[in-house]
């Protein structure tokens, strides 16, 4: 088994930006933890020291897309 090397950086938001961008792609049932970690080139387990489950990581992308469209509608306010 080939064995992934320890992530440096924003796991978390690599892996909701990783999910998002899987959901987009393969919709819900195409979702699993498994296959994020893949995209993210960590081990299977690691998406468990962020997120309980994979309900978790979806509700965390729904609030991380909510919270940009937020702070985009905001933005295009101030510049008007």
């Amino acid at each position: 088994m080939e064995e992934k090397n320890y992530h440096h950086g924003d796991l978390k938001k690599q892996m909701i930006l990783k999910g998002l961008e899987l959901l987009n792609e393969k919709g819900i049932d195409g979702f699993s933890l498994r296959k994020i970690a893949s995209m993210c080139n960590v081990s299977h387990t690691a998406p468990y020291k962020h997120f309980k489950d994979k309900d978790h990581l979806i509700k965390e992308i729904y609030t991380y897309v909510i919270n940009e469209f937020d702070n985009s509608i905001i933005n295009s306010l101030d510049n008007t």
